[in-house]
C-alpha cells in the first residue's frame, strides 16, 4: 500500500514530537517496519522523535544527535568520509563527556546528474546559468552511526504518569469459610528492577508473588495487607545508585498496579502500609521540588498528593487503602497491630527478641527480610500473644544491598482471628525457596508466569519494554 508521506508528515508534525517509530506507526495504523523503513528512505524525518535534534551543516549533510540520559546517537550522511573523530568534531560532541562504545559506517554508490554551469562574478554578485546536461554521473555516498555513552554517568529521574491499562475487579463478594477473619501478610516485595546484560530483571520475586496468587485464590483471605516496601525506588534513595538500578520505577508501577488488581480479585479489603522506601519519593520532592510538595489536584483537594506513592499506584481505582505515615504507619483489625517496622538486629532470632521484650500485644512487621516469630504470655491479656516477621517477598540475589549470603528468607503469613473476639487464633506461615514453590498447609504451590496475560494487557510501547 502506498502512503502520501508528505501528507502523513505534515499531520504527524501536529502532535508531535514521538517517543518511537513504535508510537508512530500506533497512531498511523501501520506496521513498525513501514514506518522505519520511511525514515530511513526520507519520508519522514527524525525531528518527529522526542530527543533527536538535526543539526545545520552545509552542502549534502545530515548530521542528527540524540541523548537520552546516559546514552546517545549520533547520525552523519555526506558524500565526503570522516573519521569519528571528525564526526564528533563537528556535531560539537564533548569527548571529554561522551566516550564511544559503538559505531557503524556504510558506503554506496549513487548518481547525480551533470550540470554545466555557466557563470560570472561581478562585484559580489554571481549572474549567469546552472543547467543539466541530462547525464548521469557516478558518485559515492557515506553513512555513519555512533553510539555514545557517558564518561560519569548520571542520576535519570523517571517520569511518573498515569497509565490506564486493564486489571480486573471483583464482581461479587468471593465465597469465606466462617470460621474467622483471614489476613493475608505480605511483606517487603520491592518492586523495581535491574538491567543485566540488557535484560531487565526484576528486584521483586514474580514466582513467589505468583505462588501467593495462587495460594490467595485458594484461601480466600478476607484482606490482604501489603506491609510496606512495595516499590523499592531505587533512584529516589540518598545513597549512590547504580547505573543498573535507574530509571526503573515507571515499569515497576506498572507491574506492581497490575499485581495489585490480580490480589483484589480474591479478598474483601485491601492495604498497603507505607514503609521507608515509600517514604523516598516524599524526601526526594523536597529536596529537589519543594513546590510539588503535597501539591493536589484542585478537581481533588482531599485526595492523595499529586507526586505520591498512593496517586502513581492509582490506588483509588484499584479500592486499596494506603496507610501513610512511616515509621508511625499501622493499622490494628481485631487484637493484631501491623507496622511495616523500623527495627533491625544483627542475627537470627535477635530483632523478634528486642521486640517481644516490650509487646503488650499481637505484632506483625516486615523491615528484617527474615523470618522470625515468637511467643509469650501476657498476664493482662490471659493468652499467649504473637509476634513475628514473615520474611520478605523479593529476590535477595537482585536486590539493592544484598547479596546471596544475606540472611533472608521468601514468605508471608496468613493470619487467622478469632471471629467473636478478634484475637489471634493461629499464624500460618507461607515459604519458599528462590526460584522454587511456595509450600502452604502440606501443599505445592508451583509458581507459574504470569507474564503473558500481563503483557498482553499493556499498551504496545511498554509491552516493548518489558520485552513482552
Amino acid at each position: 500500500m502506498k502512503h502520501n508521506w508528505k501528507k502523513l508528515a505534515d499531520d504527524l508534525r501536529l502532535i508531535a514530537p514521538f517517543k518511537s517509530e513504535y508510537e508512530i506507526a500506533r497512531v498511523l495504523g501501520i506496521s513498525r517496519g513501514t514506518v522505519h523503513n520511511a525514515f530511513k528512505r526520507g519520508d519522514l524525518s527524525k525531528d518527529l522523535l522526542e530527543g533527536w535534534v538535526d543539526i545545520p551543516k552545509s552542502g549534502s549533510e545530515k548530521m542528527s544527535f540524540k541523548e537520552s540520559g546516559n546514552e546517545a546517537t549520533l547520525k552523519y550522511e555526506n558524500g565526503e568520509p570522516l573519521t569519528i573523530a571528525e564526526a564528533l568534531k563537528m556535531a560539537n560532541v564533548d569527548p571529554d563527556v561522551w566516550e564511544v562504545t559503538h559505531q557503524e559506517i556504510g558506503m554506496w554508490q549513487g548518481g547525480v546528474k551533470s550540470e554545466r554551469k555557466d557563470l560570472t562574478f561581478d562585484e559580489g554578485k554571481i549572474s549567469g546559468t546552472v543547467k543539466s546536461d541530462g547525464k548521469l554521473s557516478k558518485t559515492y555516498l557515506y553513512r555513519m552511526s555512533i553510539s555514545l555513552t557517558r564518561k560519569k554517568r548520571v542520576a535519570v529521574k523517571p517520569v511518573l504518569k498515569p497509565l490506564n491499562f486493564s486489571i480486573l475487579t471483583p464482581s461479587k463478594p468471593v465465597d469465606r469459610d466462617s470460621d474467622g477473619l483471614k489476613i493475608l501478610f505480605i511483606a517487603d516485595p520491592h518492586f523495581g528492577f535491574r538491567r543485566v546484560m540488557g535484560d531487565l530483571i526484576p528486584i521483586h520475586s514474580r514466582k513467589f508473588l505468583n505462588s501467593l496468587l495462587s495460594i490467595a485464590d485458594f484461601t480466600k483471605p478476607n484482606i490482604v495487607i501489603w506491609n510496606g516496601d512495595v516499590l523499592d525506588l531505587a533512584e529516589f534513595g540518598r545513597f549512590d545508585t547504580e547505573p543498573e538500578l535507574l530509571a526503573n520505577t515507571q515499569l515497576a508501577g506498572i507491574e506492581l498496579g497490575w499485581v495489585l488488581g490480580q490480589f483484589r480479585q480474591t479478598c474483601k479489603r485491601q492495604i498497603i502500609i507505607e514503609g521507608n522506601h515509600e517514604v523516598r519519593l516524599e524526601k526526594a520532592i523536597v529536596k529537589n521540588l519543594t513546590a510539588g510538595y503535597q501539591l493536589t489536584p484542585i478537581h481533588d483537594l482531599g485526595g492523595h498528593p499529586l507526586l505520591s506513592v498512593p496517586r502513581f499506584l492509582g490506588l483509588d481505582s484499584l479500592d486499596t487503602e494506603w496507610i501513610g505515615g512511616y515509621p508511625s504507619a499501622n493499622i490494628k483489625i481485631g487484637s493484631a497491630k501491623f507496622q511495616h517496622g523500623n527495627v533491625v538486629r544483627k542475627g537470627s532470632a535477635k530483632t523478634i527478641g528486642a521486640i517481644i521484650n516490650d509487646a503488650t500485644g499481637d505484632r506483625f512487621f516486615g523491615h528484617i527480610h527474615r523470618y522470625e516469630i515468637a511467643q509469650k504470655y501476657v498476664e493482662d491479656e490471659g493468652r499467649a500473644i504473637w509476634v513475628g516477621s514473615p520474611g520478605c517477598a523479593c529476590d535477595k540475589l537482585y536486590t539493592p544491598g544484598s547479596d546471596e549470603n544475606h540472611n533472608w528468607q521468601l514468605g508471608a503469613f496468613l493470619i487467622t482471628l478469632n471471629q467473636f473476639d478478634g484475637t489471634v487464633q493461629n499464624v500460618e506461615h507461607i515459604s519458599a525457596q528462590p526460584n522454587g514453590p511456595a509450600f502452604f498447609r502440606g501443599q505445592k504451590f508451583q509458581p507459574a508466569n504470569y507474564m503473558r496475560e500481563f503483557g498482553d494487557s499493556l499498551p504496545l510501547q511498554f509491552a516493548k519494554q518489558f520485552g513482552l
